[in-house]
């Protein structure tokens, strides 16, 4: 994850429902299948965090414990 940058996720919404997903993150709001940066993006927004992809590799970053 060294290559992954700085995140900062201020605002969350999780719905059943994938258009009513959303996210900030660096001041940006993200909806699913969304560049967050070079080589990384925005697959899935869960119910507790969201799952990004870079590098050929998956993670889930849970957002919810960072506040």
């Amino acid at each position: 994850q060294s290559t992954i940058p700085d995140l900062e996720f201020s605002f969350h919404v999780f719905s059943d429902t994938p258009d009513e997903r959303m996210i900030i993150i660096n001041g940006r709001r993200m909806r699913e299948g969304q560049l967050v940066s070079r080589g990384l993006s925005l697959r899935v927004i869960t119910e507790t965090g969201v799952i990004l992809h870079s590098g050929g590799r998956f993670f889930h970053v849970d957002v919810i414990e960072k506040w």
